[in-house]
């Protein structure tokens, strides 16, 4: 895995329209580097409001071949998305999700911008709260 932070290459640099800035997302390796490896099977929920995210992220986990694991995705646009949840051994969810969870179900919240990027934008965006 590179250290180094990666820089828009110069022909990405050359494309992109001016006052646009390319948005970095972690990778796969970042998002689950912190987390500890299963001895067990698992079950996993995944709650987000976003239909593309909860196929994304089940089929990233399902990637990972963790045995025994199984799947809830849930959606709090829906009714009855809070059933399951306090079985689960993981709750992920994307941060507005992460709002909706009962108090007692302390989530792993997925970022899927690039730490640096979100610092860089931090910055441009800080002064002008003055």
């Amino acid at each position: 895995m590179c250290s180094l932070p990666l820089r828009e290459s110069q022909a990405v640099n050359e494309l992109r329209p001016a006052h646009y800035r390319v948005i970095r997302l972690k990778s796969v390796e970042d998002g689950i580097a912190e987390q500890q490896a299963p001895t067990s099977g698992l079950l996993i929920a995944v709650v987000s409001r976003s239909e593309s995210i909860l196929e994304w992220s089940s089929k990233l986990l399902s990637a990972l071949g963790l045995p025994g694991m199984d799947i809830l995705q849930r959606n709090p646009a829906k009714p009855d998305w809070r059933e399951g949840l306090e079985a689960c051994d993981i709750v992920a969810a994307d941060i507005r999700a992460a709002r909706e969870l009962p108090k007692k179900i302390t989530p792993i919240v997925f970022k899927i911008v690039a730490n640096d990027f979100l610092a860089e934008v931090r910055d441009l965006v800080t002064p002008l709260k003055v």
